[in-house]
């Protein structure tokens, strides 16, 4: 995560905040603790994520009314 890219591939600078954001996503990462989940790993939960609401849905056709 070097430089920030503007108009025509020109650098800059990075802030001090800026610095300090990266420096921290470095340690956070390089230490495994990580609570972010990778794109595909998510996607590849829709089908359950679905099915369970279709469970849910059935039951309210079963017992009751939507609300």
């Amino acid at each position: 995560m070097g430089s920030v890219l503007g108009k025509q591939g020109k650098s800059r600078e990075l802030s001090t905040l800026e610095k300090k954001m990266v420096n921290a996503m470095k340690e956070r990462r390089a230490s495994g603790k990580s609570s972010l989940k990778s794109f595909n790993s998510i996607i590849m939960k829709f089908a359950t994520i679905d099915k369970t609401f279709e469970d849910v849905r059935e039951s309210f056709r079963k017992f009751g009314t939507y609300i």
